[in-house]
């Protein structure tokens, strides 16, 4: 991404007259006019990286990519590629061009832990904003991880305006702020993303190698087809929340379910008697209230027929 957005940054300036002067200048690394097909790189491509490639991670290993994004300065588009290694997914892919070629920009993101490992948190705060602050020392051991790490890096972009968004026609695309820090031979980075909506700041390493790092880019046959996946989310209707999940709504009591369907589905006999019975009990219940009365002597003696 570097020699991209130098160019954009020196557009209508004399860049000779500049560089002349021992300012900073894109890596000059051995670059080749590319033999592998990038343009069919996307989502599912399989990349097999050759065994002279420096980064541990990659030497002689098969990388997938997993996502794409589009980066955008001013008029300049850029494509990155998220790659997976094995269940690492913390790998970042952008094939350049300049006039000698191609060449790849190899990155891996920083975890806010290594971040304050590698640099320090206050020493990066000074580049997640805009600053006058000009170098950064890496405090990582480079026995470990000189294959990513620079001893010092100097910066060569500072604070500018771009755009990133997950679609090609730049949809839903997300503003941020970019800085750019390289080590003095111009082979190693440190880039910086500051989203301007949300505040999160992206903290990558970054590696310039020549294209030949790659040795092919292949189609994984093995990934899911779509269409079956798609057609699997169709055939359920409603989501399963999870146990530890809290339901929106409030789950009404489990014997409330079955008492209401008995009511609805009591039949016409069983409801005459159930209020039969209800009859009786009052009934008897009235009666027992009622005192009982002397029999009068003088009272006449009723019919026979009664």
């Amino acid at each position: 991404m570097w020699a991209q957005v130098q160019k954009l940054l020196h557009q209508g300036d004399d860049a000779p007259a500049k560089n002349a002067g021992g300012g900073s200048v894109p890596p000059v690394l051995p670059l080749r006019h590319a033999v592998l097909p990038i343009d069919k790189l996307a989502v599912g491509s399989l990349i097999s990286f050759s065994n002279r490639c420096p980064m541990p991670e990659f030497v002689s290993r098969q990388a997938r990519v997993i996502a794409v994004r589009y980066y955008q300065f001013g008029s300049e588009k850029l494509k990155n590629f998220q790659l997976q290694l094995g269940d690492a997914k913390h790998f970042f892919l952008t094939v350049a061009e300049d006039e000698q070629g191609h060449y790849l920009s190899v990155s891996r993101a920083l975890n806010e832990d290594e971040q304050n490992r590698w640099f320090g948190r206050d020493a990066l705060s000074f580049f997640t904003e805009s600053s006058t602050a000009k170098t950064i020392r890496c405090k990582t051991d480079l026995a470990i991880e000189g294959a990513w790490a620079a001893d010092r890096y100097s910066k060569s972009v500072d604070w500018i305006s771009g755009t990133v968004s997950q679609h090609a026609a730049g949809r839903a695309a997300r503003s941020f702020h970019y800085n750019l820090l390289v080590d003095s031979n111009g082979e190693k980075a440190l880039e910086i993303e500051h989203d301007d909506e949300s505040g999160e700041n992206r903290v990558f390493v970054t590696v310039y190698r020549p294209i030949t790092d790659m040795v092919s880019i292949d189609e994984d046959k093995s990934a899911p087809l779509k269409m079956p996946k798609m057609a699997e989310e169709k055939q359920i209707s409603e989501p399963v929340a999870a146990d530890d999940e809290v339901p929106l709504f409030q789950e009404p009591k489990e014997a409330a379910a079955p008492e209401a369907m008995s009511k609805q589905r009591t039949d016409f006999r069983r409801l005459v008697e159930a209020q039969a019975e209800e009859i009786r009990i009052a009934r008897t219940a009235a009666l027992q209230q009622i005192p009982l009365e002397e029999p009068d002597d003088h009272e006449p003696a009723l019919p026979s027929f009664l």
